[in-house]
Protein backbone atom coordinates (compact mmCIF):
# COMPACT_ATOMS: atom_id res chain seq x y z
CA UNK A 1 0.00 0.00 0.00
CA UNK A 2 1.18 3.39 -0.49
CA UNK A 3 0.09 7.14 0.48
CA UNK A 4 -3.47 8.07 0.28
CA UNK A 5 -4.59 4.26 0.05
CA UNK A 6 -8.07 3.86 1.37
CA UNK A 7 -8.57 1.11 4.39
CA UNK A 8 -11.27 -0.53 6.60
CA UNK A 9 -10.01 -2.60 9.14
CA UNK A 10 -11.02 -3.94 13.04
CA UNK A 11 -9.00 -2.78 15.61
CA UNK A 12 -8.93 -3.84 19.08
CA UNK A 13 -7.11 -2.06 22.33
CA UNK A 14 -6.00 -3.99 25.01
CA UNK A 15 -4.19 -3.32 28.22
CA UNK A 16 -0.76 -5.56 27.81
CA UNK A 17 -0.75 -6.47 31.16
CA UNK A 18 -4.26 -7.33 32.09
CA UNK A 19 -5.70 -7.86 28.49
CA UNK A 20 -8.26 -5.97 29.48
CA UNK A 21 -10.09 -4.55 26.11
CA UNK A 22 -9.74 -0.48 26.44
CA UNK A 23 -11.25 0.43 22.65
CA UNK A 24 -12.93 -1.80 20.38
CA UNK A 25 -13.55 -0.63 16.76
CA UNK A 26 -14.79 -2.85 14.17
CA UNK A 27 -15.22 -1.70 9.96
CA UNK A 28 -13.09 1.43 10.53
CA UNK A 29 -12.27 3.40 7.32
CA UNK A 30 -8.83 5.48 7.51
CA UNK A 31 -6.62 6.58 4.86
CA UNK A 32 -3.19 6.14 4.55
CA UNK A 33 -0.32 8.71 5.32
CA UNK A 34 -3.82 11.85 4.92
CA UNK A 35 -3.24 12.76 8.35
CA UNK A 36 -7.58 11.52 9.54
CA UNK A 37 -6.13 10.65 13.06
CA UNK A 38 -7.99 7.47 12.74
CA UNK A 39 -5.73 5.53 14.16
CA UNK A 40 -2.00 6.54 15.07
CA UNK A 41 0.86 7.23 12.80
CA UNK A 42 2.86 4.37 13.83
CA UNK A 43 0.12 2.00 12.78
CA UNK A 44 -0.07 3.10 9.45
CA UNK A 45 3.15 2.36 8.31
CA UNK A 46 2.67 -1.05 9.23
CA UNK A 47 -0.51 -1.19 8.11
CA UNK A 48 0.29 -0.68 4.43
CA UNK A 49 2.06 -3.88 4.48
CA UNK A 50 -1.07 -6.04 5.38
CA UNK A 51 -2.56 -8.46 2.88
CA UNK A 52 -6.50 -8.81 3.33
CA UNK A 53 -7.46 -11.34 5.99
CA UNK A 54 -4.38 -10.73 8.09
CA UNK A 55 -4.25 -9.82 11.55
CA UNK A 56 -0.89 -8.56 13.49
CA UNK A 57 -0.33 -7.27 16.88
CA UNK A 58 1.68 -3.61 18.00
CA UNK A 59 2.68 -3.97 21.68
CA UNK A 60 4.52 -0.32 22.96
CA UNK A 61 4.23 2.55 25.57
CA UNK A 62 1.12 4.81 24.77
CA UNK A 63 3.52 7.60 24.76
CA UNK A 64 4.59 6.22 21.50
CA UNK A 65 1.57 6.32 19.72
CA UNK A 66 1.22 9.84 18.40
CA UNK A 67 -1.17 11.82 16.23
CA UNK A 68 -0.91 13.95 12.86
CA UNK A 69 0.02 17.03 15.55
CA UNK A 70 3.32 14.36 16.97
CA UNK A 71 0.94 14.92 20.07
CA UNK A 72 0.18 12.10 22.08
CA UNK A 73 -3.06 9.90 20.68
CA UNK A 74 -4.48 8.56 23.90
CA UNK A 75 -4.04 11.45 26.27
CA UNK A 76 -6.57 9.49 28.78
CA UNK A 77 -3.80 6.47 29.13
CA UNK A 78 -1.79 6.95 31.50
CA UNK A 79 2.16 7.06 29.57
CA UNK A 80 4.36 4.33 30.99
CA UNK A 81 1.20 1.87 30.61
CA UNK A 82 1.72 -0.97 27.78
CA UNK A 83 -0.84 -1.33 25.49
CA UNK A 84 -1.30 -3.73 22.20
CA UNK A 85 -3.47 -2.96 18.78
CA UNK A 86 -4.30 -5.96 16.74
CA UNK A 87 -5.46 -4.83 13.82
CA UNK A 88 -7.14 -6.94 10.85
CA UNK A 89 -7.65 -5.83 7.45
CA UNK A 90 -10.52 -6.12 5.83
CA UNK A 91 -10.42 -4.24 2.11
CA UNK A 92 -8.31 -1.52 0.97
CA UNK A 93 -8.34 0.53 -2.80
CA UNK A 94 -5.34 1.91 -3.73
CA UNK A 95 -4.77 5.22 -5.31
CA UNK A 96 -5.18 5.83 -9.04
CA UNK A 97 -1.79 5.39 -11.10
CA UNK A 98 -0.25 9.24 -10.98
CA UNK A 99 2.02 8.32 -13.87
CA UNK A 100 -1.19 7.56 -16.25
CA UNK A 101 -2.47 11.23 -15.48
CA UNK A 102 -2.60 13.76 -18.40
CA UNK A 103 -0.40 17.18 -17.66
CA UNK A 104 -3.42 19.10 -16.92
CA UNK A 105 -4.51 16.27 -13.99
CA UNK A 106 -0.70 16.26 -12.70
CA UNK A 107 -0.50 20.17 -12.34
CA UNK A 108 -4.12 20.24 -10.40
CA UNK A 109 -2.87 17.17 -8.18
CA UNK A 110 0.50 18.36 -7.36
CA UNK A 111 -1.31 21.90 -5.87
CA UNK A 112 -3.53 19.49 -3.86
CA UNK A 113 -0.32 17.48 -2.56
CA UNK A 114 0.96 21.18 -1.83
CA UNK A 115 -1.92 22.09 0.17
CA UNK A 116 -2.36 18.80 2.20
CA UNK A 117 1.34 19.54 3.19
CA UNK A 118 0.36 22.39 4.47
CA UNK A 119 -2.48 21.04 6.35
CA UNK A 120 0.49 19.28 8.20
CA UNK A 121 2.55 22.29 8.66
CA UNK A 122 -0.24 23.89 10.85
CA UNK A 123 -0.44 21.02 12.56
CA UNK A 124 3.38 20.98 13.56
CA UNK A 125 4.27 17.64 12.13
CA UNK A 126 6.88 18.98 9.94
CA UNK A 127 8.43 16.03 8.43
CA UNK A 128 4.88 14.37 7.08
CA UNK A 129 4.79 18.45 5.40
CA UNK A 130 8.25 17.67 4.04
CA UNK A 131 7.26 14.39 2.25
CA UNK A 132 3.46 15.91 0.84
CA UNK A 133 5.44 19.02 -0.51
CA UNK A 134 8.50 16.65 -2.41
CA UNK A 135 5.51 14.19 -3.71
CA UNK A 136 4.20 17.53 -5.07
CA UNK A 137 7.72 18.52 -6.73
CA UNK A 138 7.86 14.72 -8.27
CA UNK A 139 4.46 14.94 -10.23
CA UNK A 140 5.34 18.92 -11.50
CA UNK A 141 9.18 17.33 -13.00
CA UNK A 142 7.44 14.43 -14.51
CA UNK A 143 6.37 17.27 -17.26
CA UNK A 144 9.98 18.04 -18.01
CA UNK A 145 11.64 14.95 -19.02
CA UNK A 146 15.19 16.35 -18.16
CA UNK A 147 17.98 15.66 -21.53
CA UNK A 148 21.26 14.09 -19.68
CA UNK A 149 24.10 15.02 -21.16
CA UNK A 150 27.97 14.29 -19.86
CA UNK A 151 30.93 15.93 -20.33
CA UNK A 152 33.88 13.55 -18.93
CA UNK A 153 31.25 12.21 -16.50
CA UNK A 154 29.86 15.14 -14.76
CA UNK A 155 26.80 15.60 -15.27
CA UNK A 156 24.42 19.06 -15.40
CA UNK A 157 24.84 21.61 -12.80
CA UNK A 158 21.62 22.27 -10.69
CA UNK A 159 21.42 25.63 -13.00
CA UNK A 160 21.55 23.78 -16.03
CA UNK A 161 18.87 21.42 -14.63
CA UNK A 162 16.77 24.34 -13.73
CA UNK A 163 16.73 25.27 -17.23
CA UNK A 164 15.15 22.17 -18.23
CA UNK A 165 11.87 23.07 -16.62
CA UNK A 166 11.69 26.35 -18.16
CA UNK A 167 10.69 24.44 -21.65
CA UNK A 168 6.58 24.91 -21.96
CA UNK A 169 4.04 21.92 -20.66
CA UNK A 170 2.43 20.13 -23.68
CA UNK A 171 0.10 17.38 -23.23
CA UNK A 172 0.49 14.16 -24.49
CA UNK A 173 -0.39 14.93 -28.28
CA UNK A 174 1.90 17.65 -28.39
CA UNK A 175 0.15 20.83 -27.78
CA UNK A 176 1.51 23.83 -25.72
CA UNK A 177 -1.09 24.14 -22.41
CA UNK A 178 -2.57 27.29 -21.83
CA UNK A 179 -0.13 30.17 -19.98
CA UNK A 180 -2.58 29.66 -16.86
CA UNK A 181 -1.20 25.58 -16.73
CA UNK A 182 2.57 27.38 -17.29
CA UNK A 183 2.18 29.72 -14.26
CA UNK A 184 0.47 27.21 -11.97
CA UNK A 185 2.80 24.54 -12.50
CA UNK A 186 5.74 27.42 -11.92
CA UNK A 187 3.98 28.90 -8.83
CA UNK A 188 3.27 25.22 -7.24
CA UNK A 189 7.21 24.42 -7.83
CA UNK A 190 8.30 27.61 -6.32
CA UNK A 191 5.84 27.17 -3.21
CA UNK A 192 6.60 23.96 -2.53
CA UNK A 193 10.96 25.19 -2.44
CA UNK A 194 9.73 27.81 -0.19
CA UNK A 195 7.59 25.38 2.03
CA UNK A 196 10.41 23.31 2.25
CA UNK A 197 12.72 25.98 3.69
CA UNK A 198 9.91 26.94 6.34
CA UNK A 199 10.05 23.29 7.67
CA UNK A 200 13.77 23.19 7.63
CA UNK A 201 14.06 26.63 9.40
CA UNK A 202 11.60 24.91 12.05
CA UNK A 203 13.91 21.90 12.63
CA UNK A 204 16.88 23.69 12.63
CA UNK A 205 18.31 22.06 9.02
CA UNK A 206 19.39 26.02 8.52
CA UNK A 207 21.54 24.64 5.68
CA UNK A 208 19.46 22.95 3.77
CA UNK A 209 16.58 25.76 4.09
CA UNK A 210 19.53 27.61 2.51
CA UNK A 211 19.94 25.36 -0.29
CA UNK A 212 15.71 25.25 -0.77
CA UNK A 213 15.73 28.85 -0.94
CA UNK A 214 18.44 29.05 -3.40
CA UNK A 215 16.41 26.38 -5.29
CA UNK A 216 13.76 28.57 -5.42
CA UNK A 217 15.28 31.24 -6.77
CA UNK A 218 16.59 29.41 -9.77
CA UNK A 219 12.25 29.84 -11.40
CA UNK A 220 11.63 33.01 -8.90
CA UNK A 221 14.83 35.34 -7.65
CA UNK A 222 12.55 38.11 -7.21
CA UNK A 223 10.16 36.51 -4.80
CA UNK A 224 10.77 38.39 -1.21
CA UNK A 225 9.87 35.37 0.59
CA UNK A 226 12.41 33.78 -0.78
CA UNK A 227 14.88 35.82 0.47
CA UNK A 228 13.26 36.51 3.83
CA UNK A 229 13.72 32.72 4.27
CA UNK A 230 17.15 32.70 3.17
CA UNK A 231 18.56 35.21 5.62
CA UNK A 232 17.11 33.66 8.40
CA UNK A 233 19.29 30.11 7.48
CA UNK A 234 22.17 32.58 7.22
CA UNK A 235 21.36 33.98 10.57
CA UNK A 236 21.09 30.36 11.57
CA UNK A 237 24.62 29.50 10.28
CA UNK A 238 25.92 32.08 12.14
CA UNK A 239 26.28 34.58 8.79
CA UNK A 240 24.86 37.58 9.87
CA UNK A 241 26.88 39.43 7.02
CA UNK A 242 24.48 37.16 4.55
CA UNK A 243 21.48 37.10 7.02
CA UNK A 244 21.35 41.34 6.49
CA UNK A 245 22.06 41.15 2.86
CA UNK A 246 18.23 38.65 2.01
CA UNK A 247 16.53 41.24 4.78
CA UNK A 248 17.76 44.53 2.87
CA UNK A 249 16.72 42.89 -0.67
CA UNK A 250 13.51 41.34 1.32
CA UNK A 251 12.53 45.16 1.84
CA UNK A 252 13.49 46.15 -1.62
CA UNK A 253 11.26 44.09 -3.27
CA UNK A 254 8.62 44.35 -0.32
CA UNK A 255 8.66 47.49 1.74
CA UNK A 256 7.78 46.75 5.11
CA UNK A 257 8.02 48.44 8.95
CA UNK A 258 8.76 45.45 10.31
CA UNK A 259 11.87 44.15 8.03
CA UNK A 260 13.17 47.76 8.28
CA UNK A 261 13.10 46.85 12.05
CA UNK A 262 14.42 43.50 11.68
CA UNK A 263 17.40 44.97 9.56
CA UNK A 264 18.26 47.27 12.54
CA UNK A 265 17.69 44.53 14.80
CA UNK A 266 20.41 42.16 12.96
CA UNK A 267 22.81 44.85 12.50
CA UNK A 268 23.02 45.68 16.00
CA UNK A 269 23.44 42.02 17.19
CA UNK A 270 26.55 42.11 14.30
CA UNK A 271 27.84 45.44 15.77
CA UNK A 272 27.92 43.35 19.56
CA UNK A 273 29.13 40.36 18.24
CA UNK A 274 31.64 41.81 16.70
CA UNK A 275 33.10 44.26 19.43
CA UNK A 276 32.61 41.00 22.21
CA UNK A 277 35.33 39.04 19.46
CA UNK A 278 37.54 42.13 18.79
CA UNK A 279 37.75 42.26 22.96
CA UNK A 280 38.44 38.72 23.20
CA UNK A 281 41.19 38.85 19.98
CA UNK A 282 42.68 41.41 21.89
CA UNK A 283 43.09 39.85 25.08
CA UNK A 284 44.47 36.86 23.18
CA UNK A 285 46.93 38.39 21.14
CA UNK A 286 48.01 40.87 24.65
CA UNK A 287 48.38 37.10 26.50
CA UNK A 288 50.15 35.67 23.29
CA UNK A 289 52.83 38.47 23.40
CA UNK A 290 53.38 38.28 26.76
CA UNK A 291 54.13 34.74 26.32
CA UNK A 292 56.28 34.98 22.81
CA UNK A 293 60.01 34.51 23.93
CA UNK A 294 59.04 31.79 26.32
CA UNK A 295 56.89 29.91 23.60
CA UNK A 296 59.65 30.42 21.13
CA UNK A 297 62.26 28.58 23.07
CA UNK A 298 59.89 25.93 23.13
CA UNK A 299 59.32 25.32 19.50
CA UNK A 300 56.04 26.99 19.16
CA UNK A 301 57.65 30.04 17.07
CA UNK A 302 56.89 30.57 13.42
CA UNK A 303 60.23 30.92 11.08
CA UNK A 304 59.37 34.03 9.72
CA UNK A 305 59.31 36.27 12.77
CA UNK A 306 62.76 38.07 11.76
CA UNK A 307 60.53 41.80 12.53
CA UNK A 308 59.13 40.95 15.77
CA UNK A 309 62.88 39.51 16.84
CA UNK A 310 64.21 42.79 16.03
CA UNK A 311 61.74 45.33 17.48
CA UNK A 312 61.98 42.63 21.02
CA UNK A 313 65.93 43.43 20.73
CA UNK A 314 65.51 47.39 20.25
CA UNK A 315 62.69 47.33 23.53
CA UNK A 316 65.28 45.60 25.52
CA UNK A 317 68.11 48.07 24.11
CA UNK A 318 66.20 50.45 24.91
CA UNK A 319 65.24 49.63 28.48
CA UNK A 320 69.18 48.72 29.32
CA UNK A 321 69.78 52.67 28.17
CA UNK A 322 67.23 53.83 30.24
CA UNK A 323 68.58 51.70 32.68
CA UNK A 324 72.43 52.68 32.34
CA UNK A 325 71.07 56.28 32.70
CA UNK A 326 69.24 56.04 36.08
CA UNK A 327 72.47 53.85 37.35
CA UNK A 328 74.59 56.86 36.00
CA UNK A 329 72.41 59.22 37.85
CA UNK A 330 72.38 57.50 41.11
CA UNK A 331 76.52 56.84 40.87
CA UNK A 332 76.28 52.88 40.52
CA UNK A 333 77.01 50.51 38.07
CA UNK A 334 75.16 47.47 38.86
CA UNK A 335 75.20 45.25 35.65
CA UNK A 336 75.87 42.04 35.80
CA UNK A 337 74.24 38.86 34.16
CA UNK A 338 71.78 36.60 36.14
CA UNK A 339 73.11 33.43 37.37
CA UNK A 340 71.97 30.45 36.02
CA UNK A 341 71.68 27.01 37.67
CA UNK A 342 74.93 24.50 36.01
CA UNK A 343 74.05 21.32 34.58
CA UNK A 344 74.45 18.84 36.90
CA UNK A 345 72.92 20.48 39.66
CA UNK A 346 70.89 18.92 42.67
CA UNK A 347 67.24 18.93 42.26
CA UNK A 348 65.54 20.59 44.83
CA UNK A 349 63.10 18.30 45.97
CA UNK A 350 63.87 14.18 46.87
CA UNK A 351 63.09 11.63 44.56
CA UNK A 352 60.14 10.66 46.50
CA UNK A 353 58.76 14.01 45.90
CA UNK A 354 58.17 13.20 42.40
CA UNK A 355 56.55 10.26 42.98
CA UNK A 356 53.73 11.66 45.84
CA UNK A 357 52.45 14.11 43.44
CA UNK A 358 52.17 11.70 39.90
CA UNK A 359 54.89 13.73 38.17
CA UNK A 360 57.42 11.81 36.21
CA UNK A 361 59.46 9.31 37.57
CA UNK A 362 63.06 10.16 38.62
CA UNK A 363 66.06 7.35 37.47
CA UNK A 364 67.67 5.83 40.94
CA UNK A 365 70.90 7.54 42.06
CA UNK A 366 71.79 11.09 41.87
CA UNK A 367 69.40 13.27 40.26
CA UNK A 368 70.00 15.40 37.72
CA UNK A 369 68.64 18.67 35.46
CA UNK A 370 69.62 18.98 31.81
CA UNK A 371 69.96 22.18 30.61
CA UNK A 372 66.66 22.10 28.63
CA UNK A 373 65.18 21.53 31.57
CA UNK A 374 66.74 24.41 33.41
CA UNK A 375 65.50 27.57 30.94
CA UNK A 376 63.29 29.01 33.20
CA UNK A 377 64.69 28.11 36.66
CA UNK A 378 65.53 30.69 39.15
CA UNK A 379 67.93 29.47 41.61
CA UNK A 380 66.41 28.05 44.79
CA UNK A 381 67.61 27.55 48.15
CA UNK A 382 67.99 24.83 50.13
CA UNK A 383 64.32 22.28 50.80
CA UNK A 384 64.57 24.17 54.38
CA UNK A 385 63.71 27.67 52.25
CA UNK A 386 60.32 25.97 50.50
CA UNK A 387 56.70 25.79 51.75
CA UNK A 388 55.21 22.99 51.45
CA UNK A 389 52.50 24.99 48.61
CA UNK A 390 56.15 25.29 46.60
CA UNK A 391 57.04 22.02 46.76
CA UNK A 392 53.92 21.00 44.68
CA UNK A 393 53.76 20.01 41.21
CA UNK A 394 55.19 23.19 39.48
CA UNK A 395 58.48 22.18 40.75
CA UNK A 396 58.16 18.78 40.00
CA UNK A 397 57.33 19.65 35.65
CA UNK A 398 59.65 20.74 33.06
CA UNK A 399 59.36 24.28 32.18
CA UNK A 400 57.52 22.58 28.46
CA UNK A 401 54.59 21.06 30.28
CA UNK A 402 53.84 24.68 31.92
CA UNK A 403 54.07 26.12 28.28
CA UNK A 404 52.12 23.50 26.95
CA UNK A 405 49.46 23.72 29.47
CA UNK A 406 49.01 27.44 29.35
CA UNK A 407 49.02 27.37 25.05
CA UNK A 408 46.17 24.29 25.73
CA UNK A 409 44.47 27.06 27.71
CA UNK A 410 44.95 29.96 25.54
CA UNK A 411 43.37 28.03 22.29
CA UNK A 412 40.20 26.91 25.20
CA UNK A 413 38.91 30.60 25.42
CA UNK A 414 35.49 31.61 24.16
CA UNK A 415 36.71 33.46 21.08
CA UNK A 416 37.37 29.85 19.17
CA UNK A 417 33.51 29.64 19.77
CA UNK A 418 31.43 31.57 17.30
CA UNK A 419 27.79 32.35 18.44
CA UNK A 420 25.62 29.88 16.61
Amino acid sequence: AQEETEMIVDMELRNKSSGKIIRNLTRLQTTIGMGDDQVPEQLEEIMSTLRIGEEIEISGQSHLFTDSRTEKFYPDIPSNETISFFVRLVWYKDPPNEGRLQPRERIKEAIRWKEIGNQFFKKGNFKQAQSKYWHSIDLISGLHPIRYKLYHGIGLDRREIAEQFFSPVVDNKGNILPKEYQLAQLKCRVDNYNNLAACNLKLGEFKEARERCEDAMLFAPDNPKTHYRKGFAHFGEGDTEGAIGCFKQTYKLLPSPDIEMLIRTTESYEKRETEKSTEKWAQFSKKLQANYARLSLDGFAEKNEDDYIKNQRMYEMEERANQMKLDRKNHSITFQLPEQPQPGGRLPLEPSSFQDYGQAQVPSGKPTISEADDIDREPRGTDNDLTLEEQKPKFCRSPRAGVEEEWEQLFNEDVYYPPS
